[in-house]
Order: C-alpha cells, then sequence, then structure tokens
C-alpha cells in the first residue's frame, strides 16, 4: 500500500498523482493558524496602487529596523515551518519564529536577497499570491497579487539580479521591482524553475517528450537536457553563480506518494561551458544521508556556500521517515555536508511500506 502523504504544491499541478487519503494526514500544506500580530516591525501602507493584480501595500518600503551591510555576510534565511516562517541563525545555529502582520501562510514559499540583505518572499494565502521582505528585524507585506483566470498560480519563484525582483508563474515571469506585474517572458510550456542574469531569463520546464529542458531567453537552443529516471522528476530551484548555472534535480517517480519500489533522490547540478556535474546524487532508489533526498530551495548564496533546503523522505525498517535538512555546499572544495534541523519544511510524510 502506498501511504505517502501529501498534496503536491511543489510542482506545479501534478496530473499523474492527486490527493493521496491514505494512513495519515499531510500537514505541511494546509491552512497555517500559526501567524499572529507583528508588534516588533510595522506594515508599510504607502506606494502607488498596483494595477496588475490587487493593491500594492509595499513598493520600495521602508519598515524600520538596520538593513544589514551589503558588503558583509548576511547570517540568517528564511525557512517555511508548516504554522510560520522560521528565521535561521547561521552564526549559532538557531531558529526563530518570524511574525507577519494579519497573515496566515499558506502552501508555497520561495526566498531571494536583494543586494542590501533584504530577503524578498513568496506564499500564497487563500485566493492570493504574497510577496513579503524581511529586512532584518521585521517582515512586511511588499505586494499582494490576486489569482483568478487570468493568473492561475500553483507555485511562485522568485530570483534576483541587478536590482530587479522578478516573479514568475505557470507560463509567464514578471518583473515586480515596483509592486506592479509586468510581464518580461511568456512560455508555451509550464515553467518549473527560473534564474535571472543581465539579459538572460534561463527557464526550466518539461517538455512534450517528457524530457526536462532549459533554455536561455536570448537563444533558441537548449542550455542542458534530461531524461528522468522517475516519472515525476524535476527541477526545483536554479541560481546563477559567477556566471555559472545551478540547479536543484528531484529525481522522483511520483511526487507526494511514496512506494518502495520508487525513485525519490535529488542532487546539486552544475552546468557550465556545456560541461554538467551531479553532486551528492545517490546512484541507488533512494537518497542517503550523504547525498540528496529531496533538494527544493536555494536558501542562500554565500562568498564560498550555497545554502540548500533538503525535504526528502526515505525508508527506515519499513517506516517512512521524513528527513528535514541544511545543505552546505562548499564552491572551492566541491563538497556537501547536510545537517538535520529541527524544522518542519514544505512537505510531511508518514505511514508504512
Amino acid at each position: 500500500d502506498n501511504t505517502g502523504s501529501g498534496d503536491n504544491t511543489g510542482n506545479g499541478d501534478n496530473t499523474g498523482s492527486g490527493d493521496n487519503t491514505g494512513n495519515g494526514d499531510n500537514t505541511g500544506n494546509g491552512d497555517n493558524t500559526g501567524s499572529s500580530d507583528n508588534t516588533g516591525g510595522r506594515d508599510n501602507t504607502g506606494g502607488s496602487d498596483n494595477t496588475g493584480g490587487s493593491d500594492n501595500t509595499g513598493g520600495s518600503d521602508n519598515t524600520g529596523g538596520d538593513v544589514p551591510d551589503p558588503d558583509s555576510k548576511i547570517g540568517y534565511f528564511l525557512m517555511p515551518n508548516i504554522n510560520c516562517l522560521v528565521l535561521y541563525d547561521e552564526n549559532n545555529k538557531s531558529t526563530e519564529e518570524v511574525i507577519i502582520s494579519n497573515v496566515e501562510l499558506d502552501g508555497y514559499f520561495d526566498q531571494v536577497a536583494d543586494d542590501s540583505g533584504n530577503l524578498y518572499f513568496s506564499y500564497k494565502t487563500g485566493n492570493k499570491i504574497v510577496i513579503g521582505k524581511y529586512n532584518g528585524s521585521s517582515a512586511s507585506v511588499f505586494a499582494t497579487f490576486d489569482i483568478d483566470s487570468d493568473f492561475d498560480c500553483y507555485t511562485v519563484r522568485l530570483a534576483y539580479d541587478d536590482s530587479k525582483l522578478y516573479m514568475a508563474t505557470e507560463e509567464k515571469i514578471y518583473d515586480i521591482t515596483n509592486g506592479t506585474l509586468d510581464v518580461v517572458y511568456s512560455s508555451d510550456n509550464e515553467i518549473m524553475a527560473f534564474a535571472v542574469s543581465g539579459d538572460d531569463i534561463y527557464v526550466a520546464y518539461l517538455n512534450d517528450d517528457n524530457i526536462i529542458s532549459i533554455i536561455k531567453s536570448t537563444s533558441t537552443t537548449s542550455v542542458y537536457t534530461y531524461t528522468p529516471t522517475g516519472y515525476d522528476s524535476f527541477i526545483s530551484d536554479m541560481e546563477i553563480i559567477d556566471g555559472d548555472l545551478y540547479f536543484l534535480l528531484v529525481d522522483c517517480d511520483n511526487f507526494g506518494f511514496l512506494d518502495k519500489n520508487d525513485y525519490w533522490r535529488g542532487a546539486l547540478v552544475k552546468v557550465s561551458d556545456s560541461d554538467e556535474k551531479k553532486f551528492a546524487f545517490s546512484e541507488s532508489k533512494f537518497g542517503t544521508e550523504k547525498t540528496f533526498y529531496s533538494p527544493l530551495r536555494f536558501l542562500a548564496v554565500r562568498e564560498e556556500e550555497i545554502l540548500i533546503m533538503d525535504d526528502g523522505v526515505t525508508i527506515e525498517n519499513g517506516q517512512v521517515k521524513q528527513k528535514n535538512r541544511l545543505a552546505i555546499f562548499n564552491l572551492d572544495s566541491k563538497s556537501v555536508d547536510f545537517s538535520d534541523i529541527q524544522v518542519e519544511l514544505l512537505y510531511q510524510f508518514s505511514g508504512s511500506l
């Protein structure tokens, strides 16, 4: 019996599976009621009207607090918990809850840092997409966009480059620097992930032949192609670092469901000058303690390190076991170190096989 749980909110509309009603509720993507009033900061209600969706309550706001020195190491990043956002302090490896005033977090999460150390993050709440901003001391709403028939959205991706903030939904990429929806790229295929570098927009998608492709907006040639081992494989996140393309690959048969005969593993992949290298990729069907289970987000990019959220599942002694880990990739040594974290991330699985 397949007793793994969970709606798939990480890879768009998953038509290969559906809801899993077996053995255990998935608490990773339900309504989150853990948020409350933020007494440490304040919402910025200035800015102009957002004509692309709903009212823009952010714009280029000043939410108070000290903004980190852009030339120094930020030293923190955000992670999604099932009930709230969690701020992770890299110096003492501690976590604390981040409260956002009058907002209930629901579903998908992504984040990106700007040049000044501010963190922008995205999530769904009800029928809205919310872009939040954390400035080092408090969180506020930067912009909100209504979800309707013209702005359908199962996933929301963020990217930052050259003082511009970008957001991607299923088939479009927007410049949202000013809190409005300005289309910069449209696709006939569902966008898995994207990255921006100057005039180049890199887009990952699954083509009609079930092959994962990465294209560059300024070229008609694929930068990278991958024939998945698993039926439900996807690229979960992308970054351009020192001119090279890095992305996270999840190789699985049925995301959201688990069977002992399925593939469930992942890798950090670097593509440079037509050369491809996989890091921490398991040769067996499942990830291991020294390889990725399910790398879902780039959490932070530092001068010598890439920090990655590894949110997956494995089978131990016939039991489905959740894996919540922080992976640190050293750009010099090309090594990956994994450590367990006491945070319940996006997906929760339970049951036995």
